[in-house]
């Protein structure tokens, strides 16, 4: 086939992985193998369809449309706080496995208190640690947001005469 020669050696190692077929050679050895794999494909193909004209022939009923079956999502049960602390403690005692791992003392320190007040305390589900587990965001952050003011942001003039120009 001519459309193979036109094509670059890395474009037929390509199609020959794709293929599942062996990528070594020189280009006209790639060629061949597509060929040949070509015909293979070719013959399966007319047996394919040999088989599919005679399964068509056999069924000759109407066929029903059947509506797809709706499937009803089960809502997810809210964890207990029993459930709720465990996950919390196996999240804990991993990242406190990979701290010692890596020999990181802040944070081995940081993970036992943490630790050590969930076993105390309990979890709340509204703790920071919940929404890590859960992969959500907390409803409420603490972040400063920078209002407008009709003179523009705040504390951009607060200094006289800086702005001003000067020849």
């Amino acid at each position: 086939m001519t459309k193979y020669n036109t094509l670059l050696k890395a474009k037929l190692q390509e199609l020959l992985e794709a293929r599942g077929l062996p990528i070594e050679g020189t280009k006209e050895v790639l060629i061949e193998r597509l060929e040949e794999s070509d015909k293979v494909a070719a013959e399966l193909d007319e047996d394919d369809d040999v088989k599919e004209d005679v399964s068509e022939a056999v069924t000759t009923e109407p066929t029903e449309l059947t509506e797809p079956t709706e499937t009803k999502e089960e809502p997810k049960e809210e964890p207990t706080e029993a459930t709720l602390e465990t996950r919390v403690l196996e999240l804990l005692n991993t990242k406190l496995k990979r701290a010692i791992k890596f020999n990181e003392e802040e944070l081995i320190k940081r993970l036992n208190s943490e630790i050590l007040r969930i076993n105390k305390f309990g979890v709340s589900a509204e703790s920071a640690i919940v929404h890590e587990l859960n992969g959500t965001k907390p409803k409420y952050t603490n972040k400063v947001v920078k209002r407008r003011t009709p003179k523009g942001f705040r504390g951009r003039n607060s200094k006289k005469g800086h702005n001003k120009r000067r020849y």
